[in-house]
């Protein structure tokens, strides 16, 4: 059971158009407030979600894991 963690879909414009910048900003925060589990596939957006989640963690990537439901 991991109590930090957060799924990715928004940041793929799944429910509503998003802008890649605030998207990045917000996985920022999140990262920095202790998140360190992000779910993503690469259905959400056809891969913006994914592409969002690389820019947001370009400099952490130590700090953190995601799952990636690709077979």
């Amino acid at each position: 059971n991991n109590n930090n963690h957060v799924g990715a879909s928004s940041l793929g414009s799944v429910f509503r158009e998003t802008n890649d910048w605030e998207s990045v900003q917000v996985v920022q925060h999140a990262i920095k407030n202790g998140i360190n589990y992000i779910d993503v596939a690469p259905w959400y957006g056809h891969g913006k979600a994914e592409n969002v989640l690389g820019k947001s963690v370009l400099f952490t990537i130590s700090q953190i894991h995601y799952g990636d439901d690709t077979w």
